[in-house]
């Protein structure tokens, strides 16, 4: 399914445009009618590449999302009136709108009737409360129910749920379209054919179906805004807490490779100080960085953020690292995971991988041997 992200439009631009603090001001002064050009060309965009990427994860819908949620006000009559305008539009496939604020609720049940443009309204824990307009679309209500509600175990709430399953979906598609997955080639001298079956031998010695090569990834401003978009949204658990999350740590903690990229882009976002970590190194590595780093993270709350895990030790090996420093880890976030183990050190931290595309990737992990 499409989900289209207005914020993530904005703070996109925002950030071409060289400005700070991205999250609040696309926040506070979302609704000019730039916006609205922005996000009616954003919209024409993504239905043409979904038609084109129809097998990468696009299943076909009579509709779309524009996810409104995490804003709680647009500004007087006039912003409701260009943005309702807008989506009306797009007659095929028909845009669904999602809302979490009471004050946009009020606004747009004055107006909606007179659109065409069923309204998703979330109360502020996530769940949903109901579903306006659907006078001329109640053949699409069940579908767009079980859209939202399908991917909820019943655990979390009906948003968090749904916009989790985005993330997993959007990120697989990210890894497809941007040709970072390193597949064995048979005439390649890394490449190992077992029982007809063709592996990529790691460094380790060990063999894989494909590697992640996330540096292609990092070369398209796009898809390293939609990535940085999805962990910022779990950061704030998806705008649904009550507190504000960005209080809960001082550092973004991040290691010294690809995933830079990202964190570079996540600190323009949030605007929390970025500190990057060489957990490969010895632990302590030299008497001169012992100190600084002690003397800089000592006592400091910190969000990490890996950018790819399989064996789950890579998470263990950074948790020893800043336990070192006597960090606070509030958060551990993974963008990939790719479940060949499990992180022992995680059980007291609050962990979460973003995408998990092992089955879709078919990917195996294995020894020489097995």
């Amino acid at each position: 399914m499409l989900v289209i992200d207005p914020l993530k439009v904005k703070i996109f631009s925002l950030l071409k445009e060289g400005h700070t603090r991205t999250l609040n001001s696309g926040l506070l002064h979302y609704g000019t009618q730039e916006d609205f050009l922005e996000l009616q060309k954003e919209i024409s965009n993504s239905l043409l590449n979904s038609c084109e990427n129809y097998n990468l994860h696009y299943q076909p819908r009579n509709y779309f999302f524009t996810d409104f949620t995490p804003f709680f006000r647009l500004g007087d009559d006039v912003v409701y009136d260009s943005l309702l305008n807008m989506l009306d539009s797009f007659s095929f496939p028909i845009p669904v709108l999602l809302i979490k604020s009471d004050a946009i609720y009020f606004e747009i049940r004055k107006k909606i009737c007179s659109h065409n443009i069923p309204v998703v309204f979330f109360l502020s824990n996530g769940n949903i409360k109901e579903i306006i307009n659907t006078d001329k679309h109640k053949y699409l209500i069940n579908d767009i129910k079980n859209d939202i509600l399908s991917t909820n175990p019943g655990k979390i709430s009906d948003l968090i749920s749904f916009r989790t399953w985005v993330a997993n979906q959007s990120l697989t598609r990210i890894l497809l379209l941007s040709k970072s997955l390193d597949i064995p080639h048979p005439n390649d001298k890394n490449t190992k054919n077992i029982s007809g079956s063709y592996y990529l031998e790691m460094q380790n010695n060990m063999l894989v179906t494909c590697y992640l090569n996330l540096k292609l990834f990092g070369v398209n401003p796009r898809f390293l805004m939609d990535a940085a978009y999805e962990i910022v949204l779990r950061i704030l658990f998806y705008f649904t807490n009550e507190e504000y999350p960005l209080e809960e740590f001082d550092y973004i903690l991040t290691t010294n490779n690809t995933a830079l990229f990202l964190s570079s882009i996540i600190q323009a976002i949030i605007d929390k100080p970025l500190f990057i970590i060489d957990r490969m190194g010895p632990i302590p590595k030299i008497q001169y960085q012992s100190v600084f780093l002690e003397k800089k993270l000592g006592g400091k709350r910190v969000l990490l953020f890996e950018e790819v895990i399989a064996t789950g030790s890579e998470v263990d090996r950074s948790i020893l690292y800043l336990n070192f420093y006597n960090c606070s880890i509030t958060n551990i976030i993974a963008l990939y995971n790719l479940e060949v183990g499990t992180p022992r050190l995680t059980k007291k931290y609050n962990f979460f991988s973003l995408c998990t595309p092992r089955q879709e990737l078919r990917y195996e992990y294995r020894s020489k041997q097995d």
